[in-house]
C-alpha cells in the first residue's frame, strides 16, 4: 500500500523555563499510515500527540528524525494545498459570519468565485449547518457548530488527507455522531484522516490502525483487531426475550449480567465453556433465545487502560 504518512525516529526537545531546560517530548516515534485509511493517535494527556501532528502539518520542526506527508516534507509550503487541519483550539474571527469565514480560507488556498462559492455550500450540507447559520457570525455560535465550521474550513481546499486534533471534543452525543459519519464519508471519498482523541470507542468504531504514545514514546502500533484479542476463557453470550424472572434466573449462573444491543438483549459472561452451556440451557428453560456465544474480545479502553499502567509501572521500576 502506498503510504501518505511516514515516520522515522522522530525526537522533538523543547527548552523550558528561565535557564533553558531541556525536556523531550518526543523521543523515537516511528509509524506509518497507508492512503485512504483512518489512523488514530492515543494517549494520555502530554503524551506528545498534539506534538507529532503538529511536525506533520509543518508548525513545528523536530529535532531529529525523518518526516514525510504524501511523499513531501510537511514543511514544503507547496504540500499544504493538500493536507487539511483542524486544531483542537483552532483561532476563530468571531466577528465573521460562517459564510465570510469560509470565503476568507478558500481565498487564502487561492479559491475564489463560482468555484468557491459551490464549493462553500457543499462543506455547509456535508457538516450540516444551514443558510440561516451560515450567515450568522461565529461568536454566536455553539461549541458543537464552531466544530462543524472548524471541519468545514479544513475541507475547503479539497484536501488528501486531514488532521484532526480532538474533533469529538466538548460535543454531545448527537455532535460526536454527526462527527463520526463525516469521518466515515471522508474515508469513503479516499481521503486520508488522522486524528488524536480521547474517546477510545469512536477510534474503535472509526480506525484501521493506532498508535498508543505515552511519555513521548510510540508503546503499540497496529491495527485495531489485532489489538483487541479474546480475552482466555471469558466467553459472552447474547440473548434475546428473557423477561426479569429469567434475567435472575441467569445471573445467578454467570459472572456479569450486561445490557446488549437493544432493550430486549442481555449479554452474559461465563469464564468457562461448561458454564456458558449451563447458562444457555437456563436461558432456554426461561423462555430465552441464544443469539449467539462467542470468546469475549477486550475493547479498546481496557487494551488502552492496561498497556499505559503497564508502561507507567515499568517507568517507575526502571
Amino acid at each position: 500500500m502506498e503510504l501518505a504518512i511516514q515516520i522515522e525516529n522522530l525526537n522533538k526537545t523543547y527548552k523550558m523555563g528561565f535557564w533553558g531546560k531541556k525536556v523531550k517530548v518526543l523521543d523515537g516515534v516511528s509509524f506509518s499510515v497507508e492512503k485512504g485509511s483512518t489512523f488514530g493517535l492515543l494517549g494520555p494527556n502530554g503524551a506528545g500527540k498534539t506534538t507529532t501532528l503538529k511536525i506533520l502539518v509543518g508548525l513545528t520542526k523536530p529535532t531529529k528524525g525523518k518526516v514525510s506527508v504524501l511523499g513531501k516534507s510537511p514543511f514544503e509550503v507547496k504540500n499544504h494545498k493538500k493536507i487539511g487541519y483542524l486544531p483542537e483550539s483552532p483561532y476563530i474571527y468571531t466577528y465573521l459570519t460562517g459564510m465570510e469565514f469560509l470565503n476568507l480560507c478558500g481565498n487564502i488556498h487561492g479559491i475564489s468565485g463560482k468555484t468557491l462559492n459551490t464549493r462553500i455550500y457543499e462543506l455547509l450540507d456535508l457538516v450540516s449547518l444551514d443558510k440561516n447559520s451560515a450567515n450568522k457570525q461565529l461568536k454566536t455560535y455553539s461549541k458543537g457548530m464552531l466544530q462543524r465550521i472548524g471541519i468545514a474550513q479544513s475541507l475547503v481546499n479539497d484536501p488528501e488527507i486531514i488532521f484532526f486534533d480532538e474533533p469529538m471534543s466538548g460535543l454531545d452525543p448527537l455532535g460526536r455522531h454527526d462527527v463520526k459519519e463525516i469521518i466515515k464519508f471522508l474515508k469513503s471519498s479516499n481521503k486520508t484522516i488522522f486524528f488524536n482523541t480521547h474517546i477510545l470507542s469512536d477510534v474503535q468504531e472509526l480506525c484501521d490502525k493506532i498508535a498508543i504514545m505515552v511519555k513521548g514514546k510510540i508503546v503499540k502500533y497496529g491495527k485495531v483487531d489485532e489489538l483487541t484479542k479474546p480475552i482466555d476463557n471469558i466467553y459472552k453470550v447474547s440473548i434475546l426475550g428473557l423477561n426479569n424472572v429469567g434475567r435472575t434466573n441467569v445471573k445467578r449462573v454467570c459472572l456479569k449480567l450486561l445490557k446488549g444491543n437493544d432493550d430486549d438483549e442481555v449479554c452474559a459472561m461465563f469464564n468457562d465453556v461448561d458454564s456458558a452451556i449451563k447458562g444457555m440451557t437456563i436461558a432456554k428453560q426461561s423462555g430465552g433465545t441464544i443469539i449467539s456465544m462467542v470468546p469475549h474480545t477486550s475493547t479498546l479502553e481496557e487494551t488502552f487502560v492496561s498497556i499505559v499502567n503497564q508502561y507507567s509501572q515499568d517507568s517507575r521500576k526502571g
